[in-house]
């Protein structure tokens, strides 16, 4: 992990990760959640899984919450890339990778 972490970069991942709760919680049915931060000294990478009901991503594409688009803005506004991997019954995995060498920091 880097030695210090940009204020807007903690800030992004921690609205982030507090959406997806909000998310299983509202969504996935019981569930567990893993969420996994990782990094260097030029990316960092969140990971939350969790083992909900799980949703078709083709049939909700265009048709995203509030709550997906605000974690992928957030993301967009620290320069990182955001990824969702959902399958009926087998829960979602969000991934967020977000580069430090061009925060400006």
């Amino acid at each position: 992990m880097p030695a210090q972490v940009p204020a807007e970069v903690a800030g992004a991942l921690y609205r982030i990760v507090q959406e997806s709760l909000r998310n299983v919680a509202k969504h996935a049915g019981k569930a567990s959640v893993k969420i996994t931060l990782t990094g260097g000294s030029n990316q960092l990478v969140l990971s939350i899984r969790d083992t909900g009901i799980g949703f078709d991503t083709r049939s909700a594409k265009g048709k995203g919450g509030l709550g997906l688009i605000s974690m992928q803005e957030r993301a967009r506004l620290v320069h990182g890339d955001f990824s969702l991997e959902a399958l009926p019954r087998h829960g979602e995995t969000i991934t967020i990778r977000v580069p430090l060498n061009s925060q400006g920091a």
